[in-house]
């Protein structure tokens, strides 16, 4: 009979270490619930999705390969240049052949000087003879007469007037009948033919001012300097 409680004590004790860890462990069914294969579909952060970056080839820098379309085009505009620069040489040949009207207005040029010669020392009475001269003019053509030479040696004229208000030209001296013996030290800002025509022929304004006496000095200095 004694041994029966022995059994009995035994037993009791049992129960409860069972029981005690199923109570104060539900945190540790937590990590049971944790531990599933859910944690594998991190594993579907595949890097494989990385050749998504293959994508760059978009960028297709192929299209600009029509730049070389304006330099195609460059070289056609370097052609009016040269159309240019031959027009520019017919315009010099053309000037070799003077017009009958470019050569009678050198002539009257031409006259304009020799009455400027005439009217040297003469004073006020000179300038009335130039006015009366120069109101009857006359001139002709002759094919003896170089006219482009001619034209040369007229434009020394404003720089004769310019000395001629200075005294310089007189009676003895008188470069006006004298043209060809006079050195030039100035040049006409003017490039063809017309312009240097043009040009000298201001001064038949300037020199009938003079003769009735309707311009100062100082004016006649300015038009002169304009020249150059």
């Amino acid at each position: 009979m004694s041994e029966e409680p022995e059994t009995i004590e035994q037993t009791q004790p049992e129960e409860p270490s069972e029981e005690t860890p199923a109570e104060g462990t539900p945190a540790g069914e937590e990590p049971a619930e944790e531990t599933p294969a859910e944690e594998t579909p991190a594993e579907e952060t595949p890097a494989e999705e990385t050749p998504a970056e293959e994508e760059p080839a978009e960028e297709e820098p192929a299209e600009e390969e029509p730049e070389p379309e304006p330099v195609e085009e460059t070289p056609a505009e370097e052609e009016p240049e040269s159309v240019v620069e031959e027009s520019v040489v017919e315009e010099t040949l053309v000037e070799g052949d003077l017009s009958d009207d470019f050569k009678k207005r050198i002539l009257e040029l031409d006259l304009l000087r020799e009455l400027c010669g005439d009217w040297v020392g003469c004073g006020r009475s000179g300038g009335k003879i130039f006015l009366e001269k120069w109101e009857n003019k006359s001139v002709s053509l002759d094919s003896s007469v170089n006219y482009e030479e001619k034209l040369l040696e007229l434009q020394k004229m404003p720089e004769l007037i310019e000395l001629w208000l200075y005294g310089k030209i007189n009676v003895e001296e008188n470069y006006f009948k004298d043209i060809e013996k006079y050195k030039k030290m100035k040049n006409i800002a003017a490039d063809t033919t017309l312009e240097r025509i043009e040009a000298l022929e201001q001064l038949i304004d300037l020199l009938i001012n003079c003769a009735n006496r309707n311009i100062k000095t100082r004016d006649i200095l300015e038009i002169i300097t304009k020249f150059y």
